[in-house]
């Protein structure tokens, strides 16, 4: 009998009152074929909606809750779950997305227990039909650049690294790993991993549900957060 890899899923949250018991609700069906889920720590960065309310309603041992009263960053909240965890596999994923299947965590990790193959995988963010016509533009947007993406470098390049796509990492990787603060973290960690001269694999069978900005102003909101990284 083949010994399952133990894994923590990490999640950073800032305002999810939306949708993060829908997310933990799906993680906690997802079906280990391949691996036992050993923790999901959540880490509420400052929220000030219902998020940590919502937290403190959930009785799951399994999950594990951090609050903080001062907003830090989703750099700072993900070293804490590297810190924190226990897991021989981390998974990180954003609070706004949803996994589409009840294997999507069992496919996101499939490429490193294969013999050691990959330090880090990601998988593969669909976006939710628009309700109006801006997401409509957003949303054929997305899958134009996701598909010229896939296709660029055999999708091993730094903009299939991760977001709403999800990622799982190593524990090998996961130990020469710190993100600094105020860079865009997703960027970082596959400079990283090439600076360390590890492999990123690609499982676009592990897909994740997100939804596109429904307005210019939010949208705004978002390219100033990227353009603010280093």
């Amino acid at each position: 009998m083949v010994k399952k890899l133990t894994v923590t899923i990490g999640i950073p949250a800032y305002n999810e009152e939306a949708n993060i018991g829908k997310l933990l609700d799906s993680l906690l069906k997802q079906k280990e074929k391949n691996f036992k889920l050993k923790e999901i720590i959540v880490v509420s960065d400052g929220s000030t909606d219902s998020t940590n309310q919502i937290m403190n309603s959930i009785k799951d041992k399994r999950i594990k809750f951090i609050k903080r009263i001062k907003r830090q960053g989703q750099q700072n909240s993900q070293n804490l779950i590297l810190k924190r965890g226990k897991g021989e596999i981390f998974v990180f994923i954003e609070a706004d997305v949803i996994p589409a299947f009840n294997s999507t965590i069992s496919e996101l990790i499939k490429p490193l227990t294969k013999n050691g193959e990959g330090a880090m995988s990601v998988g593969r963010a669909f976006p939710v039909l628009p309700r109006n016509f801006f997401e409509e533009i957003l949303y054929h947007g997305y899958l134009f650049k996701q598909e010229m993406f896939r296709k660029w470098k055999n999708a091993d390049n730094i903009y299939m690294a991760g977001g709403h796509s999800m990622k799982a990492i190593s524990k090998k990787f996961a130990k020469l790993l710190i993100w600094p603060n105020d860079v865009p973290e997703d960027a970082f960690t596959y400079f990283r991993l090439k600076e360390l001269g590890l492999y990123l694999v690609r499982n676009p069978k592990a897909v994740a549900y997100m939804r596109n900005t429904a307005n210019f102003k939010d949208r705004i909101k978002q390219c100033n957060k990227f353009q603010c990284g280093k």
